[in-house]
């Protein structure tokens, strides 16, 4: 769940149609092909949940069945999302074992570039600026922090989101991020501001940053209803 200072921002364009693993719906998504573009809405009224595998993550499952999780693909299988999130060009067999389990309806993959071999959409996006201040038409640009759940929760905003919750987003004192924590937190400080301005409720489940009012795991079920 960690994210580099990206040599990768311009992905490369979607992959024409018949390309190996393209497919043109699943479930409730809408064709794949479009960009994340395509995908606004599909969060609306919603709660979405952006996860981390931080060492708070197993102790919040089994997680509200109506909100809509977004993760990368080392969640593990106890928790497969409903739209998987992969910023590297090159993946780890771990990252394969996690897009192996993205099978089912009210699945897909957003995605730097074009995967082969994949059953399920994918959305295209672009990285746009690191610690960025507005979050809104950016088309299909995700503004970015070194910690991956960063582009979730903007993915969130391109959703509708009524209410985006990091979970498992920890940054405790072994987390490989914690000697960068002062500068994901101011990262986090803006989004949540600008998501509070444009009545966007922002939380987290975990203690990791005490910019994010924290949220408990009752009181996140009675917010997804």
């Amino acid at each position: 769940a960690t994210l580099s200072t990206p040599s990768f921002a311009a992905a490369p364009g979607a992959a024409p149609d018949g390309a190996p693993g393209r497919v043109r719906s699943a479930g409730g998504l809408p064709a794949d092909g479009s960009g994340i573009r395509g995908l606004r809405g599909l969060g609306a009224g919603r709660v979405v949940l952006c996860c981390r595998p931080g060492a708070t993550l197993a102790s919040l499952l089994p997680l509200p069945p109506t909100a809509l999780t977004i993760g990368p693909p080392t969640l593990g299988a106890a928790l497969v999302p409903n739209l998987m999130l992969v910023t590297s060009p090159s993946l780890s067999v771990r990252d394969m074992d996690g897009l192996a389990r993205m099978q089912g309806e009210h699945r897909g993959v957003v995605t730097l570039a074009y995967l082969g071999g994949l059953q399920v959409p994918q959305y295209l996006f672009r990285l746009g600026s690191l610690g960025a201040y507005e979050f809104a038409g950016t088309e299909d640009v995700l503004h970015y922090s070194r910690d991956a759940s960063f582009l979730a929760a903007h993915l969130g905003v391109v959703l509708g989101a009524r209410a985006i919750v990091l979970a498992g987003v920890d940054f405790g004192p072994d987390d490989e991020l914690f000697p960068e924590l002062y500068a994901i937190e101011d990262h986090y400080r803006r989004l949540r501001r600008w998501c509070e301005t444009h009545e966007i409720q922002f939380f987290s489940l975990s203690a990791g940053l005490p910019s994010v009012p924290r949220i408990s795991l009752e009181e996140l079920h009675r917010l997804c209803g």
